[in-house]
């Protein structure tokens, strides 16, 4: 199968051309593809000399290993060095900190590049001492437009029900086959290797249980005292709290709070975003009602915001309810999204209550033209 050039690979591919300023640090969710991604843009040199990919193997990467890489690297006279599956090797980043340091200061540095399966324990690593030293270069979920360059004959229906995993569209067809398949190698896998292994978390049935909960309700506005109310073991609200947060840095849920004019806060009740829609699907377990498809396409529409914009938000007045708004570049712009025809006065709700807003409709007819330039489109479409 051809491989299919995703945006990230073509910005590793910008950044590897200049002058070595940063780490770039890889981040995303298991099984989208950062490791053959960057396995293609090494292809893309002439000599294998060029770079020095090593990944760590856990049990066998210790300091000793990763300094005879950077030997390796040197060696071959190496401008690129990539390490994989980077979070298996102990106290990684104070390695990397002292030799990335000291390459700069003999003002040697080649073009350092990092990535491993646990985003979470990544990211935490990157924020505990390589601060100032590291760029991060985002890998998302497949979008539906990529995943019709696998999967051709998809079709949005299809997306909001199995999207964002490309390895698990062969299974389809066999819908037992298809959630073990996400079941076990995804979600369970992210939850016991990448959360519970690195993170402290004192009631795991409890913490399994509040990402199904979340999936159930997808892109709607959920009280934590609701949440909890739900769950079948106790907790308290701190917990919930906490537990939303790991979540998030694991990139299974994205979580907006509601917009208002005065100073924001996170004392909102949270909207959850499922970062896959097949979490959603799965989380429900049975065939989705036209109201939880709707929800669903909402969350796959705000998932796209949140890539692509810093300021996101959903707006709540009395009986109005707007699905998101944005804060960008000075401009507010409140979006609602229908997966149906379907009347709504909150879009003018919000246009009395903030003049200056513009706003626009995204619906599943004009999404693909959404999805391909998010902030285009907006600035575009928005009246």
């Amino acid at each position: 199968m051809k491989h299919y050039i995703r945006d990230f690979e073509k910005t590793l591919m910008l950044r590897l051309r200049e002058r070595p300023s940063f780490i770039q640090a890889i981040l995303g969710p298991r099984q989208v593809g950062k490791t053959s991604g960057v396995l293609n843009v090494l292809k893309s040199y002439a000599s294998k000399n060029q770079y020095h990919y090593a990944a760590a193997d856990e049990g066998f990467a210790d300091a000793d290993w990763f300094f005879y890489q950077l030997q390796l690297a040197q060696q071959k006279n190496s401008h690129i060095i990539v390490f994989d599956e980077i979070q298996k090797l102990a106290n990684w980043n104070d390695l990397v900190k002292t030799a990335w340091d000291r390459q700069k200061k003999d003002k040697k540095l080649m073009h350092w590049v990092l990535l491993g399966s646990s985003s979470l324990k990544l990211s935490q690593g990157l924020g505990e001492s390589l601060a100032g030293r590291f760029e991060v270069i985002p890998v998302h979920h497949w979008s539906f437009s990529e995943s019709l360059k696998i999967s051709k004959k998809m079709t949005l229906n299809d997306y909001l029900l199995f999207g964002g995993y490309p390895g698990s569209y062969t299974l389809i067809k066999d819908q037992k086959r298809f959630k073990k398949y996400i079941f076990e190698s995804i979600i369970e896998s992210v939850i016991s290797n990448d959360i519970l292994r690195y993170a402290t978390v004192k009631k795991p049935a409890l913490f399994r249980q509040t990402f199904y909960l979340a999936c159930q309700f997808p892109s709607q506005e959920i009280s934590y005292n609701k949440l909890l109310g739900q769950l079948q073991e106790a907790g308290n609200v701190d917990q919930i709290k906490y537990y939303l947060d790991l979540f998030s840095q694991a990139f299974l849920l994205r979580i907006i709070f509601k917009w208002s004019d005065s100073p924001k806060s996170r004392t909102s009740s949270p909207k959850l975003l499922p970062c896959a829609s097949v979490f959603a699907s799965t989380a429900i377990g049975k065939n989705l009602s036209s109201e939880q498809v709707g929800r669903v396409f909402e969350s796959i529409v705000g998932n796209r915001l949140c890539e692509n914009f810093q300021n996101v938000y959903y707006w709540h007045d009395g009986k109005y309810e707007l699905d998101f708004v944005i804060e960008h570049n000075g401009q507010i712009f409140g979006i609602e999204v229908k997966s149906k025809t379907q009347k709504s006065a909150s879009l003018s709700a919000f246009r009395t209550k903030v003049k200056s807003a513009k706003t626009c409709i995204i619906e599943m007819n004009n999404y693909l033209d959404f999805e391909k330039d998010p902030v285009a489109f907006i600035l575009k479409m928005s009246v």
